[in-house]
């Protein structure tokens, strides 16, 4: 057994790695883990006030999409996000306006969650390259603070996406 341990080693030789002149702060990061997903609740009810109640009632907070950023101690950064998004049961009971609302609506909710995602993977882009640390030694909760404060402008400036569409409304006709 010794001599197939010997054999082995010495038909892979590894090469000593001379890290003596490497200035820690210089070695390159992994690049940011993702994990984004999609996560579905189901709503229904006999009209579109009704459903847009549930989804209030049973959607995430202000309608946003989830994120955390974490980072290990050795600076290895990932984030996780999921698209929350409501599954409408009994959809064929609805009229065709009401459908189209619906979907304009779901469309709506999912861009304007991909606008928190984007900012959520602006803030992982910036751990990173913050090398998980702000000049004045902050960490990385001071690095996402101006990331979460555009969430919040962004939540404040769409009325939570309402005037980016995600409202359940039928259509004015005339």
């Amino acid at each position: 057994m010794r001599l197939l341990m010997l054999f082995v080693l010495a038909a892979f030789p590894v090469a000593a790695q001379d890290t003596t002149d490497e200035d820690p702060l210089e070695a390159p990061l992994p690049p940011v883990e993702e994990r984004i997903g999609y996560s579905y609740y189901i709503v229904q009810g006999p009209t579109l006030d009704v459903v847009s109640e549930v989804m209030v009632a049973k959607g995430p907070a202000n309608g946003a999409a989830l994120w955390q950023v974490t980072a290990t101690p050795d600076c290895a950064v990932s984030l996780n996000a999921t698209y929350t998004l409501p599954k409408l049961i009994g959809k064929r009971d609805f009229e065709d306006l009401d459908i189209a609302a619906w979907e304009g609506m779901l469309d709506a909710l999912e861009l304007y969650q991909g606008r928190h995602i984007s900012i959520a993977q602006e803030a992982a882009s910036a751990v990173r390259e913050a090398r998980c640390t702000t000049e004045d030694g902050g960490g990385v909760d001071a690095i996402l603070a101006p990331f979460l404060e555009r969430a919040n402008a962004l939540d404040a400036e769409t009325e939570n996406g309402r005037t980016d569409g995600v409202t359940l409304e039928l259509p004015e006709q005339g």
